[in-house]
């Protein structure tokens, strides 16, 4: 089974584009500690609207958590022969910040509401 799932920060702000056939896509790299030394910076590719949230949410130096599969890609250039690796994005979570005190659950606010008759049927 292919499955990743990385915790890290974005390395430079992502950039949206778009394939010749008008699929949107973002590439962008986050940077995973190993040690206290030591960072992987780790590609990563995500489509359509994976990719529009990335790049509407996130920005140089944000935590992200990317779940995806890896990809690995053999081409020739020059002669060499020459591997590439990726994470090609599936789903991706905003880590909990820091600077929130507490955590607050937007379905509590509609629960509250439905006991209290406020919805709209």
């Amino acid at each position: 089974m292919n499955q990743v799932m990385l915790s890290g920060r974005l390395t430079f702000d992502p950039e949206l584009r778009q394939t010749m056939s008008g699929k949107k896509v973002v590439s962008f790299t986050i940077a995973v500690q190993d040690t206290k030394e030591r960072a992987d910076f780790i590609p990563c590719t995500a489509w359509e609207k994976t990719a529009e949230t990335v790049v509407n949410y996130f920005k140089k130096g944000d935590p992200i958590i990317v779940f995806g599969k890896m990809t690995v890609s053999k081409y020739e250039k020059d002669g060499k022969k020459l591997t590439s690796t990726e994470v090609t994005v599936r789903n991706i979570e905003f880590p909990m910040s820091k600077k929130t005190e507490t955590y607050h659950d937007p379905a509590e606010d509609f629960k509250a509401a439905d006991e209290e008759g406020e919805l709209p049927y």
